[in-house]
This record gives C-alpha cells, sequence and structure tokens, in this order.
C-alpha cells in the first residue's frame, strides 16, 4: 500500500497559474470550435507563439510581428503601415473568454527549408519602435486601437532552437547578435511602457541550452538588462523535470542580480524524442490517458516549485502537440480534464501541505474555508500495476460529503465506482490504474 496525506488546517501559498496554454479559443470554422469547453478549463492565460501556423486566428494576417508590419521599409510612425485586423479580433476573442493574453513578440518557428522571418532584423531600433506600436494599439487604443489588459509581452522564441538536423528554425543569427538584439528591443520597450512586464528570452531549456542561458543573464548583468520575468521551455517524460529545471534557473537568476523575476516555463508537453518511433510515440501519448496523468502530475509539480508560471503547448486546433482538443471535432481529449481539475483548485485560491511516499504519486490540495479539493495523479512511463492508496485527511470539516472524478483509460472525468474509493476514519482508500487523474472535492453536508 502506498500513503499519500492532505493538511487542510496548513496553508503553504496561493494556487499559482499552472494550467496556462499556448492558443487561444476558436469558435468560427464551419460553425465548429471549442470556445464553450475552453472557458469551462478556465485557462489563466494564453501565450500567442506559433498562433500564425491556424487560419482560425488569423494565420499568415495575424500575431507575428512581420505580419503585422508587413513591409519593412515603411514608415513605423503611420498607422497605415500596419495591418491589425486579425490580430485584434484573435486577441478580442481570447480576453473575452476570461483568459489573459501573454504576447510573444517576434514569428512562429520555421521548419521550412527557406526561412522568412526568422532572420535578425536589418535594424533592431526599428524594431523596436514596431513593437512599441504594436503595444500601443493593442493596450493604449493607438490608431483606431484596443485597450486589452496584456501585461506579459515576451521578446522572441528560442533564438537558441536546434532542429535535429542542426538547422536553426527560429534565430537565424549568431547567440551575440540575439543579445545585442534583445538589449536593445527590451530597453526600449521597458522606457515606452515601465509598467509593463517586458522579458524573454525564451529558449529551449534542453541539455545544450544551458550554455546559451548562462551567458545570456551574465551578458544581461553586464549590460543591465531589464528582464521582469526569464522565460524557458521544457519537453520531457518526468514531471520531476520542472522543479529540477526551475530551481536551476532560480540559482542563475539569483547569480545575476535577477531574483526579483519571474520565472515562466512557457511551452511543456510529453516528449520521448525529437525524431522516428519516439516522436511518433510521443504524438500517441500527448491525447491519451497518459498524457492526461503527465499534465496533472507536471502541474502539480511545478506548483510546488518556485515557478511563477506555466504554460502547456498547445491547445492550437489540429496541432501535434495538442492534447485538449480532438482534430477536427475539437471535443474535450482525455488531458482536458487535468486542466479542468486544476482550475477547480486555482479557484479555491489557498494551497495546503500536502504530499505522497511514492515518485509515481503526485497530489496539490486547496480550499477557500469552506469548500476543499485534492487533484492525485499516478503517473508512470512505464508499465505499472494497480495500486492501493491510503490518504490521509488532516483538518477536514466535520460531516463531509465527497465527491471524486476519474480520469483514466476508461473514464473521462466521471465519478468514481464504490469499489475504488472507500472512506475510513479519516482516511480514502484508492485503488487507481496507472495514469490516473482523481479530483476529490468535500465539502460540509448542509
Amino acid at each position: 500500500m502506498k500513503h499519500a496525506f492532505v493538511n487542510f488546517s496548513k496553508q503553504t501559498g496561493i494556487i499559482k497559474p499552472m494550467h496556462a496554454v499556448n492558443q487561444g479559443p476558436f469558435g468560427n470554422c464551419r460553425g465548429l470550435g471549442n470556445r464553450a469547453a475552453y472557458m469551462e478549463a478556465g485557462f489563466p492565460y494564453a501565450r500567442n507563439h506559433d498562433s500564425a501556423f491556424f487560419s482560425v486566428y488569423g494565420g499568415e494576417h495575424a500575431h507575428d510581428v512581420l505580419n503585422i508590419f508587413p513591409n519593412f521599409d515603411a514608415d513605423e510612425t503611420d498607422p497605415a503601415s500596419y495591418d491589425f485586423t486579425m490580430t485584434d479580433h484573435s486577441c478580442l476573442d481570447t480576453e473575452s473568454s476570461g483568459t489573459k493574453i501573454f504576447f510573444r513578440l517576434g514569428s512562429k518557428i520555421e521548419h521550412e527549408f527557406k526561412k522568412y522571418q526568422t532572420k535578425p532584423p536589418r535594424d533592431y531600433g526599428k524594431w523596436a519602435r514596431i513593437c512599441e506600436h504594436i503595444i500601443a494599439h493593442l493596450c493604449y487604443g493607438w490608431a483606431e486601437g484596443q485597450h486589452l489588459d496584456i501585461s506579459y509581452w515576451e521578446i522572441w522564441n528560442e533564438a537558441d532552437g536546434l532542429e535535429p538536423d542542426g538547422s536553426k528554425a527560429c534565430w537565424q543569427g549568431t547567440m551575440e547578435e540575439f543579445i545585442n538584439f534583445y538589449e536593445v528591443v527590451s530597453k526600449h520597450l521597458k522606457h515606452c511602457y515601465p509598467e509593463l512586464k517586458i522579458g524573454g528570452p525564451s529558449y529551449t531549456g534542453e541539455p545544450y541550452s544551458w550554455k546559451h542561458i548562462e551567458t545570456f543573464l551574465a551578458e544581461a548583468e553586464k549590460r543591465s538588462i531589464p528582464l521582469d520575468f526569464f522565460s524557458w521551455h521544457g519537453y520531457t517524460t518526468d514531471p520531476h523535470h520542472y522543479e529540477k529545471s526551475t530551481a536551476r534557473v532560480k540559482t542563475l537568476l539569483d547569480i545575476h542580480g535577477y531574483g526579483q523575476a519571474e520565472l515562466i516555463l512557457n511551452e511543456w508537453n510529453y516528449v520521448r524524442g525529437w525524431v522516428h518511433q519516439d516522436m511518433l510515440e510521443s504524438y500517441k501519448a500527448i491525447a491519451n490517458e497518459k498524457g492526461a496523468a503527465f499534465t496533472a502530475a507536471s502541474m502539480l509539480t511545478a506548483q510546488k516549485s518556485p515557478m511563477n508560471m506555466f504554460m502547456y503547448y498547445d491547445a492550437g486546433p489540429n496541432g501535434a502537440f495538442n492534447g485538449l482538443f480532438a482534430p477536427f471535432t475539437y471535443q474535450p481529449q482525455l488531458p482536458y480534464y487535468a486542466f479542468w481539475q486544476f482550475n477547480k483548485l486555482y479557484k479555491l485560491q489557498n494551497e495546503v501541505d500536502s504530499g505522497t511516499d511514492c515518485e509515481d504519486l503526485y497530489i496539490g490540495a486547496a480550499t477557500n474555508g469552506n469548500v476543499q479539493a485534492i487533484q492525485f495523479v499516478y503517473y508512470s512511463d512505464t508499465p505499472k500495476t494497480e495500486v492501493l492508496v491510503e490518504l490521509s485527511l488532516r483538518g477536514m470539516q466535520e460531516n463531509t460529503e465527497f465527491l471524486c472524478l476519474l480520469v483514466d483509460e476508461t473514464h473521462a472525468n466521471e465519478p468514481i465506482r464504490s469499489d475504488r474509493f472507500t472512506v475510513s476514519e479519516g482516511k480514502l482508500y484508492l485503488k487507481l490504474k496507472p495514469n490516473s487523474v482523481l479530483l476529490i472535492t468535500g465539502s460540509p453536508l448542509s
């Protein structure tokens, strides 16, 4: 028997936005979409990176800097130089769904042989001024614009990124050129908008990336580059990777004088490897019960780390890494319910003490003083057997009524059967298959 505990009388902090995503809702594709389910999941933030792959967000006419400002030789102070139509529509759609926008300034990844938008800009200063006017339009009404509540502005994406063949997909220049570029843009935008959060550099977090991260932060300290948040990525099969990665980033930020910067890991998903059978098996797992357990376990692990925000990649329609919504029908898949469940903790706000005695078990819990909620996960990337878990509950209110919703290979967020869940003297006994996600909510009987 395995053991776990929750102590509702000991608060440990707040539930953070660990269930953020890349990509907003979509609801206008032959009358089909995911808007209702998207809103129900309560995603707190959506990053717009790679939105230009999808026509429902505006495709090649939206989000990316050179989509909004298609002629780099044009006058950046002239509203006529910009095409804001599709970006406005997409951003308004996301914000009206209750999800805040995390805006990536740059370009989608370019896997193609010829690169169009990931070359270093010819004029860093002009590129920065273009971004200044994009922000002015979306947040402050410039050029008949919007007044959206967008606090986070990220400069570029994965300048250190490499394809499996060693080619570059996101930045065609050198790392020195990127740091020079980042310095110019970040200082200009922070000068123009000191009230906004300007950050990046959205490095890959792959093993080869750490030397670039260390160099970037050393140069940032030397040049006094503003950094309100530090962003990086992580694709793995091990949820514990995220707490280790966050600890490493936090140490480097402290060393270089950026201890107050927010830690935002804004791309992650289940990946065994980037080529051949490993990639194929990854795509299969992302959308099934293993993907559901991995995502839930990863969010719970991230919650207990110093990380400030965690952003799943992604929720875009028909994307290979979208485990949340089925291709073409856009109906929720099993991993969607891991986010739906975590949102129940998020809305209760107050995290309480919890833990397990097994590395395959993950737990998180929250309360608002009246309602209690626990998310419990049994995740394994290798074949395992069913487990019996004794979950000790402390600080529960008397006469509590429990509801248990299960996600596994045969349950899609459905009430658990009595033979898999029993209560006895302040303890819950759970019988779980590998790759199960369970939400337990409790409230006093009226």
